[in-house]
């Protein structure tokens, strides 16, 4: 019963991915009101291997402890460059978590929870994101 149920989880996911994937456009004009992009590089510099990966926000609920809570509602995947592209994203502290390997990674600078703030009637552009410093999402 266990494994038909991990099974349509992650046929979900899955599904998902592959919706995403379909709908993801990544642009090179300015970046637009609400939308958070960037590019996800790998410890040599090279594009994250990105055709399982998804990236979500979450927002960051309390700055001491960088506690955050994911949102669903923004998250994309990524193109065979690692770039990705979040719309609608209210302004607000957020970290970058990743889907990769069936686990929930929080992605780091240095040693410290990777955080950036999207303005109020603005995007951001985050650039080239190093995602090979990550953790467990359950460890706060």
């Amino acid at each position: 019963m266990n494994c038909q149920k991990l099974l349509r989880q992650v046929m979900s996911l899955m599904f998902v991915v592959l919706v995403l994937s379909a709908c993801s456009t990544f642009l090179t004009s300015p970046v637009p009101q609400g939308q958070v992009r960037g590019i996800l590089i790998d410890e040599e510099g090279h594009p994250f291997p990105g055709k399982n990966v998804i990236v979500l926000l979450a927002t960051i609920l309390d700055e001491e402890s960088s506690k955050s809570q994911m949102n669903t509602s923004w998250q994309s995947t990524l193109d065979d460059s690692g770039a990705f592209l979040i719309e609608d994203v209210p302004s607000g502290k957020y970290c970058l978590i990743i889907f990769y390997q069936f686990r929930f990674l929080i992605v780091l600078d240095e040693d410290e929870v990777f955080t950036f703030e999207v303005p109020q009637n603005s995007g951001i552009d985050l650039g080239r994101v190093d995602a090979s410093k990550v953790r467990p999402t359950n460890e706060q």
